[in-house]
Formats: structure tokens, sequence, C-alpha cells
């Protein structure tokens, strides 16, 4: 989900508790560490037996439910989108903390506009297929690892407690965002009478907008920067009938609109040449900063007291990102910024961010090539997880005490490649991260194999998505 500009975004630029079984044999992905770390770490560790949506006892994921407590906004955070194991590890998670712990609400590192449409048709009984593209990108919105979200979505409607959907980047991620956002705007602004725009004002400006994506693929410059002149002056119009369109609509409809309008203005922005300055580092800085603005508005505005499940990056969900090294430096001379940072500091104990992490295998994009997951060195805190010889592990990182015995590494710094590190900040794909990691997230769920994503949403031949006990 960390990401430059996408084509379709160019419009606007486990605490011990599970029953210890008989293991079978399960494949390994890559080569482990010949000696495995201190084995005292299966202490404070909860182990589940599935990441299958579909497995039918939960009891597993109860350590994690405990951990949780009452925070009521629960970040589930991943390297990669292009992880079918992480995928399907994050949807069974959603579903039981939907099903069983009064979450109903699940927001995404995705189009605060886009996902809006998504919910809005997700409501009107708009098919699972055709209603996920409208917010989200393939690798989630096609998923075979994800539909189990989706089909439970669509059901919720038919229950007195609906799943809501929602997304806060200020990108655009929609399948139909560059067509759709022009005419959903110029009808809000037809909330009141008379239309603040005329028929042949309303004609230039929809024309003009819904061309953007063109203009970009021809690198027509001219037109960009009459879009981003249009955008600005329909913000004008939009803040010149504040009081008559909140009166009409509501205050929070209006504050919508609002970031809405002002993430497209600074999209377009973006595309400009005069904008050159605008790196790619710089840029995934600023979107940052939107993000912690708009999860923060969504979390205690437009959702307050609803429990919140967060689909994010693991960069864009650590804290205290400003006290992570990275191997090798960035490139950039410019400060990493993560929206968790903001989320932290406005929600405190009511967030708690877990973050997926994986020892080997590999990634895919849906529609792509997979790439291996580089076999973590001895040093770093999934070769730890690996030494337990079990493929999917909860550590509650808030409240172990660094005391016991094993974890007195949680006062030290340790390297990992659980942030996903890439091209977007200054840094190779192969880079891993150090730091005293409880300072920064509140618990891991360790997978020990990555698996490619897929449309059909199964593992891959050697791998299995659930540990039979005997």
């Amino acid at each position: 989900m960390i990401s430059g500009f996408n084509a379709l975004g160019l419009w606007y630029v486990l605490l011990l508790g599970a029953a210890l079984g008989v293991v079978a044999p399960i494949a390994q992905a890559g080569q482990l560490p010949e000696d495995p770390p201190d084995q005292t770490l299966l202490g404070p560790v909860a182990r589940l037996m599935s990441i299958h949506p579909e497995h039918a006892d939960n009891s597993d994921l109860e350590p994690i439910a405990r951990a949780i407590g009452q925070a009521r906004i629960v970040v589930l955070a991943q390297a990669s989108p292009d992880d079918g194991a992480a995928l399907w590890a994050m949807t069974r998670l959603t579903r039981f903390l939907i099903r069983q712990h009064g979450f109903s609400v699940v927001a995404f590192e995705a189009g605060l506009y886009d996902c809006r449409v998504m919910n809005f048709q997700f409501a009107a009984g708009t098919d699972p297929i055709i209603a996920a593209p409208q917010g989200l990108s393939d690798s989630l919105a096609r998923s075979g690892f994800t539909s189990n979200l989706w089909r439970d979505t669509w059901r919720s409607y038919l229950t007195p407690r609906p799943i809501e959907l929602c997304g806060f980047s200020p990108e655009f991620s929609g399948l139909r965002t560059a067509r759709q956002l022009p005419r959903d705007l110029l009808d809000f602004l037809g909330s009141i009478e008379p239309h603040p725009l005329s028929r042949d004002q309303r004609r230039t400006y929809l024309t003009a907008l819904e061309r953007l994506n063109e203009a970009v693929q021809a690198d027509d410059h001219a037109q960009v920067v009459r879009v981003w002149e249009h955008l600005n002056q329909l913000r004008s119009v939009l803040y010149a009938n504040r009081e008559a369109l909140q009166a009409a609509t509501s205050e929070l409809e209006f504050a919508w609109w609002d970031r809405i309008v002002t993430d497209a203005v600074s999209n377009a922005q973006a595309l400009m040449r005069l904008a050159g300055d605008d790196s790619l580092v710089n840029r995934r800085a600023a979107i940052q900063r939107r993000m912690g603005e708009h999860f923060v508005w969504l979390a205690t505005e437009v959702y307050p007291g609803r429990r919140i499940i967060v689909w994010a990056d693991s960069l864009t969900a650590v804290r205290g990102i400003d006290e992570i090294t990275t191997n090798p430096m960035p490139t950039s001379n410019v400060p990493l910024v993560s929206a968790g940072q903001a989320w932290h500091k406005a929600l405190g104990d009511d967030l708690y961010v877990l973050t997926l992490t994986t020892a080997g295998g590999s990634r895919g994009s849906i529609r792509g090539d997979a790439t291996m997951v580089p076999v973590p060195s001895a040093d770093t805190l999934e070769a730890r997880f690996a030494g337990l010889n079990w493929p999917f592990l909860f550590a509650d990182l808030r409240t172990t005490d660094p005391r016991e015995p094993g974890w007195e590494w949680l006062d030290q710094p340790q390297r990992s490649g659980m942030l996903g590190l890439g091209a977007d900040v200054g840094l190779p794909s192969n880079a891993t991260a150090r730091a005293m990691w409880r300072l920064h997230m509140d618990g891991v769920l360790f997978l020990r194999s990555a698996w490619p994503n897929s449309f059909e949403g199964r593992s891959p031949e050697g791998e299995s998505h659930t540990v039979q006990s005997e």
C-alpha cells in the first residue's frame, strides 16, 4: 500500500493460551538459522493453529483479544499487500473481532473518497465483486485471500449491525474515481438552490476533470495545470457556500467534501512539473501526515465510540519512527514520517498496533511475478520467532515484562524486515530496520512463510494454512 502514484491514483496523484498438540510437518520457506535463539522465548508467546478465515475453532485467537483488551482501535499492519498469507491471517482476525468482540468498522490505507463510495455500494446491496474495486486496489479487492471479508460485509447489511468500510488516504484508489468524483462533487454543490454553478460551468468543469488521466498519460502539462486551477475554483465555490451546504445537508457531510476536495487539489498539484521538487520521499511524507489527520477525524468524528479495525502498511502504523534506524541509511535527507505517530498522540492506549512479519517465503502481486523474502539472519526479530518451530505465533509486546526469561531483548534494539522499506523512503527493498520494537508497536503476529497474493487464494504447494494436531 505504500506507493507512489498508481495508474488509478493518477487522478490526484499469540500469552500462552493455546493447547499444545503434536504437530504435523509443515514445509518451511527458505533455510532458517542453524542455531536458533533461546527456546525460552516461548513463555509469553501464543501459538495460532490456523490463518485460514474459515477455521472453525477460534479459541487460539483469544490471546490476541485479551491483549487488545478494551482498546477501541486495532491496527493490523503488514509489510506488503503482496503477501497472501498475511492477508489470510488479517482476514481471519478481522472476522473474529467483528463476530465476537464488537468491532464494526474496517478502515483501509486507501482513498478517503473511494472507500466511501465502496461503503455506499455495499450498503446498496451491490455484488462484492463490483463493490470492493470501487475503493480498493486489486491486491485487496480481487484477492482470494480477502474474499471472505467482502462476503461478510455484503451479508452484514441484512442484519441490524452492518460492517462499515472507510479509507484514510488522500490518494485516490478506486476503479471509477476519475469519472465519478467530479459528478458527485457537482451533485453535492447542487444540494442548494439555485445551483452555485451555471450549466455551462458545470459542463466545463466536468469535461476537464474527467480528462485528467488522459492529460497525464499524454504528458500534457498545460491540461494538468488547468485541472489544478479548476479544482481550486471548485474549492472556492465550496467554501463560499459553506453555510448553505451545511444547512442543506449536514456539517459532517460538508466536512467530508472539504477533505476530499482538498486532497484532490493536493494530488493534482503533485502531478504538475512546477511541483518538481516534490520527490517521491517528500510526497510520501505529505501523504503520511494527511493520513494521520484523516484517520483521527474518522475515529473521533465519524465513528465515535465504534470499535475499528485498521488495515495499513507497517511503516504507516508504527509510532516513534524518528527513533528507528535503517540499514542502509536512506539516500534522502527527508525525515521518515508515519501516520501512526499522529494516531498514537491523539488516541493513546485506545490504539493497539499489531504488526505481521515473516521469516521467508515469497511475495507477489496479484497480477505479477513472485519475489523471494530474504531469509532472516540470526540477529533479527524474525529469527527469534522462527527458532520456536511453529508456523504462526503471537506475542504481546505491550504487557510482556522484559525481565521474563528470554525476553531481555525487548529492551534492546533488534533488526527486522517488518516495515516493508523501499524506494518511496529512499531505500532498497532488502533494507532492514533496527529498533526497540515495544516502543513502536504493541504486538507481533509471526508467520513463518509468506505466499504470493492471488485471485484464487490458495496456499502454495508444500505449505499449510492450518496446523494439524493429533
